[in-house]
C-alpha cells in the first residue's frame, strides 16, 4: 500500500511540475504563415565554403514581429552550433524575403535549420542542399531559359579525375547580397543579362567575388547596348560595337555557316580567335578574372570539340584560388596572446609562499608561544600573496582592453582592389561581454575554433554584421577571423626587374596609403627596405641579399630589414608578434615565387572597420601588403 501511494505521489509530482513550467517551455509556432526557404546559389555547397539562404515568408495573420535563426552544428557534440540570425517584421497579409548565410560549410552541417521564432515559440524548417567536394567543378548559370548548358557536365576532358562538374541553375532574383557567399562556385556565365534583372547590391556582390578569385563569363545576346547602364561594362574584357557574320570557311569551328558574333575593342587578353575575330577574351579584375564569349553560347554556335577545347577547355583550368599566396591559417590563426610571466617566476614565488605560510610562519609563532595566531596569520598571508599576484599581473597582463587586428592586403599588380584577410582579437582585463559591429556590408567574420559559448552573429538587412554574446573571461583573450574586399584610390604598379646584381624600374603608389620597410623579392634576391609614399618611384636597389634559397637565411634576413632585433620594436607587442608569426610561412611562399616579382610592405592604418562597445580600447593595427 505504501508502495503504491509512492508511485501515485511521484507521478503527480510530475504533472504538477509540467504544468506549472509548461507556459515557459517553447512550442510549435502557431502564427499562419508560409516559410521557404532555398540556398541562393542553387543546391551545391563546398565544405569549408558559406551556405548562403534565401527566405521568403508570406505572413497571413496579423502583423509578426520575431526573428529568422540559421542552426548550424559545429562539432559532434549536439548542444555545440553556431547560428546567424536576423531580428525581423512583416506587416499583416504581407510578404517579404531576408538574406542570411551560415560562414563555413562543415560535414557537421548537414542539419542545418532554419529557426523562426518569436519569444520562446518557434517553428523550424530544414535547409537542403547537396555537399560537393572541394576538387569539384561547380558553374552558375545565369541564362534566359533554365536548363541551358546541361551538356557541360559531359565535358570529362576538363576536369580533375575522380571530380565532377555540376551545372547550377540559381534563381537571379535570390542571389546573395554578399560576395563571400559565392565561394562555393568555380564559376558564373551569364547570358543575356538584360533578360535576368540583376539589381545594382547583386552585380556589386559578383563584382566583389571576382575582385577576391572568381570566375565570371558573359556570353552576349549580340546587341552592343546589352551593358548599357550596368556596373560589369567597365569592366568587360570587350567593348561592344557592333556585330559580325562570320563566313562559311569557319566550318570546323561554328555548328551555322552564318554565324553572327560580337565585335568591339578589346580590354583583355585573347584566348581564342577565328582568322582576326576574338572568340574568348580575358580581364583581369582583382584576383580574378571576367571573359567575354563573343557569341551567344545558349544558341549552341560552336561545334563540341572545338568548344570543349578552345572555351571550355581554357576557362575551367583557371579555377579560383582562395588563398592567393599565402597560407593564412599559418599565419593568422597562431598569433599568441599577451605574454605570460616567466616559469621560473611562477616557480619562485610558489615556492616562498609554501615556505611563508608554513614553516616560517609555524616556527616564529612557535618561538612566541603564539600558535593560536596561526589562525589569522595564514588568511592575512594568504589574501596579502594573493593581492601580490594580483597586482604582477595586472602589470604583465595590463588593464586595458586591447584589440589587435592583424591584416593581409592580397594585391594584384596594377590592380586597385584587394582581399583583406583578417583576424581580430579582444583581450580583456576582467570578465566581461563584448559584440562588435562592421560598418562595411562587404565584411564577413567568424569565430577561430569551436567555442561552447558560440556568440551569436546577427546580419541586419543592409548587410551589416554585428556579433554579440562574446564572453571574455578575465586576462583571456578571443580571435575572429574576418575577410573583406577593399577598394583603394587607385591601383599599385610594380614594374621592376631584376639584373645581375641589383633591381631596377619603377613603381608607381596610388593606393593613397604609404607603405614602410617595403622590400622587392624575385628568384631569391632581395632588394633594400625602402618606404614607399604615394606617387611614382624609381626603383634603382642593389641586392641586400642574392639567391636565399635555405628559408631559415631568408628569414634571418627579413628578421634584420623588418628590425625585429630591435629593443624598441619588442615594446609593441603586436607589431613585433604580427611579423615574427609571419616570417616561417612568408618565407616558404617567397621560394616558392621562384622568377615572379614580388613587393611586400607594412602599414599602420586601420582598414578594417570595426566597433566595439567598450570606450576606449587600445587598437592596434598591423597591414601587410602583399603584392604580385
Amino acid at each position: 500500500m505504501e508502495t503504491n501511494k509512492s508511485g501515485i505521489f511521484i507521478i503527480l509530482a510530475i504533472f504538477i511540475f509540467i504544468t506549472a513550467f509548461s507556459p515557459v517551455m517553447a512550442k510549435q509556432l502557431e502564427h499562419p504563415m508560409n516559410v521557404t526557404v532555398t540556398v541562393s546559389t542553387d543546391k551545391y555547397i563546398k565544405q569549408n565554403c558559406p551556405i548562403p539562404v534565401t527566405v521568403d515568408i508570406y505572413n497571413m495573420g496579423s502583423s509578426f514581429n520575431g526573428r529568422i535563426t540559421l542552426l548550424s552544428n559545429r562539432s559532434y557534440k549536439q548542444d555545440d552550433f553556431s547560428s546567424y540570425y536576423q531580428d525581423i517584421q512583416i506587416p499583416a497579409n504581407g510578404q517579404k524575403r531576408f538574406y542570411l548565410y551560415i560562414p563555413l560549410a562543415t560535414y557537421y552541417t548537414a542539419d542545418l535549420t532554419l529557426r523562426v521564432s518569436s519569444g520562446k515559440d518557434f517553428r523550424d524548417e530544414k535547409v537542403q542542399y547537396t555537399m560537393a567536394q572541394n576538387y569539384d567543378t561547380i558553374i552558375a548559370i545565369l541564362n534566359r531559359q533554365k536548363g541551358g548548358l546541361a551538356y557541360l557536365t559531359g565535358y570529362k576532358s576538363m576536369i580533375p579525375p575522380n571530380s565532377s562538374i555540376y551545372a547550377t541553375y540559381p534563381d537571379p532574383q535570390k542571389l546573395p547580397i554578399l560576395w563571400h557567399c559565392y565561394k562555393n562556385l568555380d564559376v558564373i556565365f551569364i547570358n543575356d543579362l538584360p533578360s535576368l534583372n540583376i539589381d545594382a547590391e547583386r552585380e556589386k556582390a559578383i563584382l566583389d567575388y571576382v575582385r577576391s578569385g572568381g570566375s565570371l563569363v558573359f556570353s552576349t545576346n549580340l546587341d552592343p547596348a546589352e551593358f548599357n547602364g550596368s556596373a560589369f561594362r567597365d569592366y568587360l574584357p570587350l567593348t561592344p560595337e557592333t556585330t559580325q557574320v562570320v563566313g562559311g570557311e569557319t566550318k570546323n569551328v561554328f555548328a551555322s555557316p552564318s554565324t553572327v558574333v560580337m565585335k568591339g575593342k578589346p580590354n583583355g587578353t585573347v584566348l581564342a580567335t577565328i582568322g582576326s575575330t576574338p572568340l574568348l577574351i580575358q580581364r583581369k579584375v582583382g584576383e580574378g578574372s571576367i571573359y567575354f564569349i563573343t557569341a551567344d553560347l545558349s544558341k549552341k554556335p560552336f561545334k563540341d570539340t572545338f568548344e570543349e577545347k578552345e572555351i571550355w577547355g581554357k576557362l575551367l583550368p583557371s579555377r579560383p584560388n582562395w588563398s592567393p599566396s599565402i597560407d593564412k591559417n599559418n599565419i593568422l590563426s597562431n598569433q599568441p596572446e599577451m605574454a605570460s610571466p616567466p616559469l621560473s617566476a611562477i616557480f619562485w614565488s610558489l615556492f616562498f609562499y609554501i615556505l611563508l605560510i608554513g614553516p616560517i610562519n609555524y616556527f616564529v609563532l612557535k618561538k612566541k608561544d603564539k600558535l593560536m595566531y596561526l589562525f589569522a596569520t595564514v588568511p592575512i598571508i594568504a589574501i596579502l600573496f594573493s593581492l601580490g599576484i594580483f597586482a604582477t599581473g595586472y602589470s604583465i597582463k595590463g588593464s586595458s582592453i586591447i584589440v589587435r587586428k592583424f591584416n593581409i592586403v592580397y594585391m594584384k599588380n596594377e590592380q586597385s582592389s584587394s582581399v583583406v584577410d583578417s583576424v581580430f582579437s579582444i583581450f580583456s582585463p576582467t570578465k566581461t561581454d563584448y559584440s562588435v559591429k562592421f560598418t562595411d556590408p562587404s565584411s564577413v567574420a567568424w569565430e577561430m575554433g569551436n567555442s561552447y559559448d558560440a556568440p551569436k552573429i546577427s546580419m541586419k538587412e543592409n548587410g551589416n554584421l554585428e556579433i554579440e554574446g562574446i564572453s571574455i573571461q578575465m586576462w583571456n583573450m578571443r580571435q575572429f577571423s574576418t575577410a573583406k574586399i577593399q577598394n583603394f584610390d587607385g591601383p599599385l604598379s610594380v614594374k621592376i626587374s631584376a639584373g645581375a646584381d641589383k633591381f631596377t624600374g619603377k613603381i608607381t603608389n596610388d593606393t593613397g596609403k604609404t607603405l614602410k620597410k617595403c622590400v622587392v623579392l624575385c628568384g631569391g634576391n632581395i632588394s633594400e627596405p625602402f618606404d614607399l609614399p604615394p606617387g611614382e618611384k624609381q626603383i634603382s636597389l642593389p641586392f641586400a641579399a642574392k639567391g636565399m634559397v635555405v628559408t631559415g637565411a631568408l628569414q634571418q634576413y627579413l628578421s634584420k630589414v623588418w628590425g625585429l632585433d630591435n629593443p624598441d620594436l619588442k615594446k609593441q607587442i603586436p607589431l613585433y608578434e604580427a611579423k615574427t608569426e609571419i616570417l616561417p610561412t612568408l618565407s616558404d611562399n617567397v621560394l616558392r615565387a621562384g622568377n615572379d616579382v614580388m613587393m611586400l610592405g607594412w602599414n599602420e592604418d586601420d582598414i578594417v572597420d570595426l566597433k566595439l562597445n567598450r570606450k576606449q580600447p587600445r587598437i592596434y593595427n598591423t597591414n601587410l601588403f602583399y603584392v604580385r
